[in-house]
């Protein structure tokens, strides 16, 4: 080994050594900056609990903090939607025959199988710990400093 592999060889584990030790307090702070930024714009996480993949078209109705939420999965993904028609602000009446939830109030259908018509009521989600947790963020003013 000649000295400038022996030098290249140290500056490597040097630099291995030092990512590693400053990995987990760069992990923290940005956490903690994205917590102190979700506060500071009214973001909620709401915590949904544990919900099963492998169950096939399952549709939850969850009542958590004074907010409705109905959650299921859609490809492999964890989708969480506002039950209320974006037209009219009614609430939304499962048919299950049709696979559609449909509005009484002005008659608008939001189709289970239309992505475009279901990303409008989507809800953002994040697991945390094997915990499901959704935002209701969409219906809050958010305000910047």
């Amino acid at each position: 080994m000649n000295r400038l592999h022996f030098f290249r060889e140290i500056k490597k584990g040097v630099m291995d050594t030092v990512k590693e030790m400053t990995y987990p307090t760069i992990v923290d702070e940005v956490d903690r900056i994205e917590g102190v930024i979700e506060h500071a714009t009214g973001v909620e996480w709401i915590e949904l609990g544990n919900y099963d993949s492998s169950i096939p078209n399952k549709r939850w109705e969850i009542y958590k903090n004074g907010h409705t939420f109905i959650v299921f999965y859609k490809d492999q993904t964890l989708w969480a939607i506002n039950p209320t028609c974006s037209k009219c602000g009614t609430i939304l009446n499962w048919i299950s025959f049709e696979n559609v939830w449909k509005c009484f109030s002005c008659d608008s259908k939001f189709e289970f199988d239309n992505k475009e018509q279901l990303q409008s009521m989507r809800l953002p989600t994040k697991k945390v710990d094997g915990v499901w947790y959704v935002s209701d963020h969409k219906n809050r003013k958010a305000w910047f400093i």
